[in-house]
C-alpha cells in the first residue's frame, strides 16, 4: 500500500482513466489484503513442502509437491487470476498494478508454487499477442489470463 498510495500516488493517476474513475483506495486496499491473507494462508506454508519433494515426472506424467494442486485450484476459484482480465473474460477488470503487487506477494511466498500460473500466463500472453486466429483458436482468445 505503501508503495501504490505514497510514493507512486497511483490513485491520482487510475482516476483520469474512465473505467478505474470510481476505484478507491479503500477498495484497493481491501483487495491486497484478501491477497496478503490468501498468500500467507494457502501458499507460503508450501515453500517448505515444495522445496523437501520437489516435483516429478513418471510414467509421463508431472507430479506436483503434497498441496500444490490444491492450491492452485483454491486460486482459481478464488479468481485471482483474473484480477486484471477483461470482464469480457469474466475477469475483474481491476487495476493491472495490483495483478503486480499480488504477483510480488507469491513470488515472496514461493516462487517455485508461482512458476505454474506464471508460464501459463506467460504462454497465454504471447500466442494471444502472435498467434494467428487460426492456431491460437478461441481458447488462447478468452483466456482469464489472456489480458491480465
Amino acid at each position: 500500500m505503501f508503495v501504490i498510495e505514497d510514493w507512486l500516488d497511483a490513485g491520482s493517476t487510475w482516476q483520469l482513466v474512465p473505467e478505474w474513475a470510481d476505484l478507491d483506495m479503500s477498495t484497493v486496499e481491501h483487495v491486497l489484503t484478501e491477497a496478503g491473507r490468501f498468500v500467507a494462508d494457502r501458499i507460503a506454508p508450501l515453500n517448505a513442502i515444495g522445496d523437501a519433494q520437489g516435483c516429478r515426472y513418471e510414467k509421463g506424467s508431472v507430479y506436483m509437491p503434497t498441496g500444490f494442486v490444491d492450491s492452485y485450484r483454491a486460486y482459481v476459484e478464488a479468481v485471482w487470476p483474473l484480477l486484471a482480465a477483461d470482464e469480457e473474460v469474466a475477469g475483474q477488470n481491476l487495476l493491472g498494478l495490483l495483478e503486480v503487487a499480488l504477483h510480488e506477494m507469491l513470488a515472496g511466498a514461493n516462487h517455485a508454487w508461482l512458476m505454474s500460473p506464471g508460464l501459463s500466463h506467460g504462454a497465454v500472453a504471447c500466442l494471444t499477442a502472435h498467434a494467428s486466429d487460426e492456431s491460437s483458436g478461441t481458447i488462447c482468445r478468452k483466456s482469464p489470463v489472456a489480458n491480465g
